[in-house]
């Protein structure tokens, strides 16, 4: 015959837990360490998986999730309104400069500031080009150049557009450090400096000219810049919203997605990667483990005459294991929480130092917070208090009135 005793079980719990200060602080500070370590390593694995994908980011040369290439301004408003596009830009290319002869220099227009910090830009010193010769640069023009770091410096810059040489002396009104990982400078330029050089050409003219001359695809058309609402599946989505425009993906209008996010999923780790985090997830398991186990292993044989005693008055195997899981159940809600904390902070702190040995050594990456980083680590400290207090549970539902008397008669 059962008993609905459940509050009585609790309430021992909560007694038997204050009459155990000292033991109850080792216990609490052996499940916060497992804690911090848990989460340290996920802390340090999802900075590790963060700087990679930006490292790649870079490379491609925007946080876009997809792109439309070489479209015009009636295609591009199309997909931009599509209700799966969450926030959309776009640039214009304008030519090469070709007497930038160490880097790709792409000129372009953009209307919308916001498209600099997708881009990794971050403008050292200016502004936002306005008048007609006012530019955008990065520190390698200005090297080539050999002009020094400051706005209001004066760049001559020679490219090609539509077949006609082009030469312009601009000035600087901001910028940037370059970026090594990138392929390219950008270099933006002003409303009134692209209204100038169109005239009176149309999307239209810009499309034909792409049909006969290749090599210069995307001048004076839209690189729109996609994002969605999450990056499941880019390929899918960035298919759909050109269909639902009414154009046919890569017949009638060229797209790329970002494969920056497809590399940072967790089955794009190399095996080496895997086998290092899933070692030292058993090391962290099997240390926290035996650390947190010992803890109740001693509780239970220091508490076994009260164990016993509860046998006495008819307490189950069952309701003593319910007991001692109760008791690990609220010290983890201290310990854990604590575990959480700081585990997240060192992995913070120690993320620069772990990528200085790396290929990602100079990044400038801040771990940035990332829910199951702390679902992992609450999930495994969870996992470990449950398997460290089974057995000591087991020992002390088994324990018989007699043997217990014997035990302290010991």
């Amino acid at each position: 015959m059962r008993n609905n005793n459940g509050a009585s079980i609790r309430r021992l719990s909560r007694r038997s837990l204050k009459n155990n200060r000292m033991r109850n602080i080792f216990a609490i500070l052996a499940i916060a360490l497992t804690c911090i370590l848990f989460t340290a390593v996920f802390s340090l694995t999802g900075g590790a998986m963060q700087a990679a994908q930006e490292d790649t980011m870079r490379e491609v040369g925007g946080r876009f999730h997809a792109g439309i290439k070489a479209a015009t301004g009636e295609q591009y408003e199309k997909i931009s309104e599509d209700p799966l596009v969450v926030k959309s830009s776009y640039t214009i290319l304008l030519g090469m400069a070709d007497n930038i002869r160490k880097r790709q220099a792409e000129i372009r227009f953009t209307p919308d500031k916001d498209v600099l910090p997708d881009m990794f830009i971050t403008l050292e010193e200016g502004h936002m080009p306005v008048e007609s010769n006012e530019i955008i640069v990065d520190t390698y023009i200005l090297d080539e150049l050999g002009l020094p770091y400051a706005a209001g410096e004066k760049i001559p810059l020679r490219f090609s557009f539509l077949g006609e040489t082009v030469e312009d002396e601009f000035v600087v009104s901001g910028w940037y450090e370059g970026d090594t990982i990138s392929h390219a400078s950008e270099l933006f330029v002003s409303e009134r400096y692209w209204m100038s050089l169109k005239g009176a050409r149309t999307d239209e003219d810009f499309a034909e000219w792409k049909e006969i001359h290749p090599e210069d695809s995307g001048v004076g058309l839209y690189s729109g810049n996609l994002f969605f609402e999450n990056t499941y599946d880019l390929e899918k989505k960035v298919r759909s919203v050109i269909q639902n425009a009414g154009y046919e993906p890569e017949k009638e209008l060229a797209y790329g997605v970002n494969w920056a996010y497809m590399s940072s999923r967790a089955e794009g780790l190399d095996v080496v990667t895997l086998a290092v985090l899933f070692g030292a997830v058993i090391v962290i398991l099997l240390t926290g483990y035996l650390i947190i186990y010992n803890i109740f292993q001693i509780s239970v044989v220091s508490d076994i005459r009260f164990y016993g005693l509860l046998k006495t008055i008819g307490t189950t195997k069952r309701q003593i294991r319910r007991l001692v899981r109760r008791q690990a159940l609220m010290l983890s809600a201290v310990g854990i929480p604590l575990g959480l904390a700081a585990g997240y902070g060192i992995g913070a702190l120690l993320l620069p130092f772990m990528l200085s040995f790396s290929d990602y050594d100079g990044m400038k990456v801040a771990l940035q917070f990332q829910p199951w980083i702390l679902l992992c680590g609450a999930g495994f400290s969870a996992f470990t208090v449950y398997l460290s207090s089974r057995k000591p549970g087991r020992i002390a539902g088994s324990v018989s009135p007699i043997e217990a008397v014997r035990y302290t008669q010991e």
